[in-house]
């Protein structure tokens, strides 16, 4: 979340790694995955949807259960390049990148890897709307079709004990999501998890739309007809689909290219 810098330690490589870890690190697919993440910021930042040097997206590194790629500490998101990119593993070692990492990212993103290993990405920022909807303390309703993505696959995390500052907090957290797709984080923000890239960034989009709808009709909330379940879930097959993800996302990378 917000800005708890690394210990003093500086980034260094575990001696477990060698060159044929690094190697690894750096195959054709690494390469493309580091660009959508690189992108991911851009996209995000381009919906001004990031919070100052907070934030953060995570991806695991194809092959390896036990390490990921997540932005460093200071740089905002549209910023963030994949030579950027740090590779760390869940004990908190820095196996590639030259800066230090934001503590509340690591402990979040290492736990949520280690506990989750369905999920490929993980977005998590304090959007706006979303923050604003996530400080009323209630689950998302069924208002539209974009919100049906996340029928029966959102959970409400109640407990906020501050920032993130270690993998206790952050066990916590990763008790209140559960399995779940997405989360509304009380008093904190909104946290996606991907099985790709796309859907991580995406989800965080539609997201943040359904918290602003959500404001928009709070003066009537009771008086909210939500979808029926079987229409709820006909959306969510649309909206969660490979081809309307891969659609968006070619969209939002085009549009953050002219940015």
């Amino acid at each position: 979340s917000t800005i708890l810098e690394h210990s003093e330690r500086s980034p260094s490589m575990s001696q477990a790694t060698n060159i044929h870890s690094i190697a690894k690190w750096n195959t054709a697919e690494c390469i493309e995955l580091k660009a959508k993440l690189a992108a991911g910021f851009r996209i995000i930042a381009r919906r001004r949807m990031d919070d100052g040097i907070a934030g953060h997206i995570s991806c695991r590194v194809p092959g390896f259960h036990d390490m990921f790629w997540v932005n460093p500490l200071g740089l905002f998101f549209e910023e963030v390049t994949p030579d950027d990119l740090l590779v760390v593993n869940l004990d908190g070692e820095i196996l590639q990148g030259k800066r230090p990492y934001n503590q509340a990212a690591f402990a979040i993103h290492a736990t949520l890897h280690a506990e989750r290993h369905d999920v490929m990405a993980i977005c998590h920022t304090h959007p706006p709307r979303g923050t604003a909807f996530a400080a009323l303390g209630m689950p998302l309703k069924m208002l539209d079709q974009n919100a049906c993505s996340f029928y029966e696959d959102h959970a409400l995390v109640t407990e906020y004990e501050g920032v993130v500052a270690t993998k206790e907090m952050a066990r916590s957290m990763c008790a209140g999501i559960g399995k779940k797709r997405v989360a509304v984080l009380q008093n904190h923000g909104l946290i996606t998890l991907g099985a790709s890239i796309e859907q991580a960034v995406i989800d965080m989009l539609d997201m943040e739309r359904t918290c602003e709808l959500s404001l928009g009709v709070l003066a009537m909330w009771d008086r909210v007809i939500e979808v029926p379940r079987e229409a709820a879930l006909q959306s969510k097959a649309v909206f969660i689909s490979r081809t309307r993800l891969q659609l968006q996302w070619d969209a939002l990378v085009r549009q953050a290219a002219k940015a």
